[in-house]
């Protein structure tokens, strides 16, 4: 009742086995390094198509910037004259809703 069979193969077979998982797990590993390879080649020139574009952009980048900083006290005295002018006329309440210069409730959202 409590016998126990255990099963023998021939040494041949276990051999084989081995080599062929040997050679399995190395045509793994050089396909991995493949893969890797490949994937860092891609992100390399990934990152260096976006540089360029980076450097082609940041000129303009700064100008608007420029121009925003020097029209910001202009624009903050639109977006007043906006609330005030909403407070009386509430045909563009959901205009200044829908923009974030007025808050849901009708207060106003300015953020300086």
């Amino acid at each position: 009742m409590s016998e126990t069979t255990t099963f023998t193969a021939p040494a041949g077979d276990l051999s084989s086995r081995v080599t062929s998982l040997e050679r399995q797990v190395m045509i793994l590993l050089i396909a991995l390094i493949f893969v890797s390879g490949t994937l860092g080649v891609f992100f390399y020139r990934q990152a260096a198509n976006l540089n360029k574009d980076y450097e082609a952009v940041a000129p303009q980048a700064r100008q608007v910037l420029e121009v925003y900083g020097k029209n910001q006290q202009g624009i903050q005295r639109l977006i007043t004259s906006l609330v005030q002018y909403s407070q009386t006329h509430k045909d563009i309440v959901p205009l200044l809703e829908h923009n974030g210069v007025l808050s849901p409730n009708g207060a106003p959202a300015i953020k300086k």
